[in-house]
C-alpha cells in the first residue's frame, strides 16, 4: 500500500532584499547620473541630430526663453555682449563662440544676439542644440 506524502507548502521567495538592491541602484543612478544644469536660467535647448565634436569653445553665451543674455553667470545686453566678446577677441581667444538659445526664443531675438556677436567680429558662431533621441 502507497502512502501519500504530505504536501509540503512550498516557501514562498522573501522578494524584499532583491527590492532594496534595486531601490539603492535606482537612487545611486539617479545622483551620479544628474548633469550640471545652466545655473543662469531655465534655458532648453532645442533638438538636432547631427553632433560635432572638436575643439574646446569659448564660454557659452546663454539666452533664456525671455530673450536675457548670460555670459558667465551675468547678465548682458546686446551692446555689453558685444564689448565682452571684442575684448576676448582681442586677449587671443579665437574659438568659435557657442550660443545655446532656448528653444521657445522667438527667432528674431535670436538674430539680435547673433548679431551682436558678429558685430564683435566673431566668425564662428556655433548655435548649441540638444541631440534628439533615435527611435
Amino acid at each position: 500500500m502507497r502512502l501519500k506524502r504530505p504536501y509540503k507548502k512550498r516557501d514562498e521567495e522573501n522578494l524584499i532584499p532583491l527590492i532594496n538592491i534595486v531601490f539603492l541602484m535606482l537612487i545611486l543612478f539617479l545622483a551620479a547620473g544628474v548633469l550640471r544644469p545652466f545655473k543662469e536660467g531655465s534655458v532648453s535647448p532645442a533638438e538636432s541630430s547631427f553632433s560635432q565634436q572638436g575643439e574646446r569653445p569659448m564660454e557659452p553665451v546663454l539666452v533664456d526663453r525671455s530673450g536675457r543674455i548670460f555670459v558667465g553667470g551675468e547678465e548682458h545686453d546686446p551692446a555689453s555682449l558685444t564689448s565682452l566678446l571684442q575684448s576676448r577677441r582681442t586677449a587671443g581667444m579665437t574659438n568659435p563662440v557657442p550660443v545655446v538659445a532656448d528653444r521657445d526664443l522667438p527667432a528674431d531675438q535670436l538674430v539680435d544676439v547673433i548679431e551682436a556677436t558678429k558685430a564683435a567680429g566673431v566668425e564662428k558662431i556655433r548655435l548649441v542644440t540638444r541631440r534628439r533621441a533615435m527611435p
